[in-house]
């Protein structure tokens, strides 16, 4: 469910984007063909108003010459002189708001005209003030080429602004176009592909979670029937290690072949006896189905009894004499150390010791060998289980499973369990609670130095 609502905020966040764009875009292209529209349109409007009032200026003058031809009345005449400057006025006003939106080269190309244009009314305004008909009437001419040349460049001005509108408002039409198009099939598009990768990506989740789950009932099938094997093979290993053990015990009546046949079967029965119980352990481990039952636990004789069967195979384990009594899983305890005998009896040295002490409230077990240890590589991950390396188990001969095994019990009893390597020798130091915080804390003994 999560994942599907991921997948629907991320087709709403697609959707959501591509609408932003297009309305941006929209936005972009109204605004700059808004503006350009403006500008040509203010300059047109401008240049044709310009042009009225030179036409205003030109009929005005023209008047006022008519006046003075018919030999009018003089007052007359002076009002349409008036009449022409004021135009002339209104003229030069519009003609300053024309090239505030021009540029310079088009300013000084009008301002030319202009002032062409203002020279020869002046000159009739001069010459109907002199009463000098005739030559009002000669620079009347003068006047009307400049009036040409001035209402020509406006003219010319307002044809080409009125032209680039016409192209602009075509560019807008194919922007409008493009923005439809966007619209009809790119914001579908999207959401048609946003919606596709979410399916995907659901089928694909759904695929995962199927082999996820297929996967977890192979796991739980192996689990239980390693579970199921190492229960069958307990029932046969108990008679056959019983068996012999107790022929064993009766060693010196059974013929010397006899006696070393015995032997190896009650050394390889109780290696694998401990090969089941650690895949049993293993199984309930993983299952979170340990229990433990804390008593007090008094580490001397139970070290003892744990090693009996070492020195019946002619392994040389020394166990000091001390008297700990820690807080711990008597069953348990005794697998953890039976482990760790097993591991130093292998893949150890020659010599074996096991000692106790109490230090700061806790009850400390040391199970130490002299032989070479392990590369610095394989101590960090030694309490991992199935630990290999190309291709070959990290300890030869074992499974994996014993030292990780050891550890957890040890921390399940609330201890812990470590490795060291000091002076030549392999420690492996099981820490848990005493049985009486108050006792005596012993001094740490010293490691074996010399063959136990």
């Amino acid at each position: 469910m999560r994942k599907a609502n991921s997948d629907y905020i991320y087709i709403v966040l697609v959707g959501a984007t591509l609408t932003t764009l297009l309305v941006l875009a929209v936005f972009l292209v109204n605004r700059e063909s808004s503006g350009a529209l403006a500008s040509d349109a203010g300059v047109a409007v401008l240049s044709e108003s310009t042009m009225s009032a030179a036409a205003g200026v030109l009929n005005a003058t023209k008047f006022a010459v008519v006046l003075a031809v018919n030999e009018a009345d003089p007052s007359l005449v002076d009002e349409a002189r008036r009449g022409t400057v004021d135009a002339a006025s209104e003229l030069r006003a519009r003609l300053g708001r024309l090239t505030s939106v021009l540029s310079p080269s088009q300013v000084s190309s009008v301002q030319e005209a202009h002032r062409r244009f203002e020279l020869t009314t002046d000159a009739v305004l001069e010459a109907l003030g002199e009463v000098d008909v005739d030559e009002g009437v000669k620079v009347l001419s003068d006047q009307n080429q400049s009036y040409e040349g001035l209402t020509q460049l406006l003219a010319s001005m307002r044809d080409a602004r009125a032209a680039k509108i016409l192209v602009a408002g075509e560019g807008v039409g194919r922007a409008a176009d493009a923005v439809r198009f966007l619209v009809v099939v790119l914001l579908p598009l999207g959401l048609m592909l946003a919606v596709w990768r979410a399916t995907r990506r659901t089928a694909a989740q759904g695929l995962l979670t199927e082999e996820l789950r297929h996967a977890k009932e192979v796991s739980r099938s192996k689990d239980a029937f390693i579970a199921d094997v190492s229960h069958e093979l307990r029932t046969p290993l108990t008679g056959i290690y019983g068996f012999a053990s107790a022929l064993e015990e009766e060693r010196d009546a059974l013929p010397e072949s006899a006696r070393e046949l015995v032997a190896l079967i009650v050394t390889e029965s109780a290696e694998l006896w401990r090969m089941v119980d650690d895949l049993v352990a293993a199984g309930r481990l993983d299952a979170g189905a340990i229990e433990y039952e804390i008593e007090p636990v008094e580490l001397c004789s139970e070290i003892e009894e744990l090693v009996r069967p070492f020195l019946r195979r002619g392994i040389s384990v020394e166990v000091d004499d001390f008297a700990i009594t820690a807080i711990a899983d008597r069953a348990r305890l005794k697998q953890l150390l039976r482990n760790l005998v097993s591991n130093a009896a292998k893949h150890g040295g020659d010599e074996i010791a096991v000692t106790a002490y109490s230090r700061d409230g806790m009850a400390v077990i040391e199970v130490i060998d002299d032989g070479p240890g392990v590369s610095a590589d394989v101590a960090e991950r030694l309490f991992d289980r199935y630990i290999h390396a190309d291709g070959t188990a990290v300890l030869e001969g074992s499974v994996g499973l014993g030292l990780a095994i050891a550890r957890s019990f040890a921390e399940g009893m609330g201890g812990a369990l470590d490795y060291d390597r000091t002076a030549d020798l392999t420690v492996f130091s099981v820490t848990l609670p005493l049985s009486s915080p108050a006792e005596t804390t012993l001094p740490e003994p010293e490691l074996l130095s010399a063959p136990v």
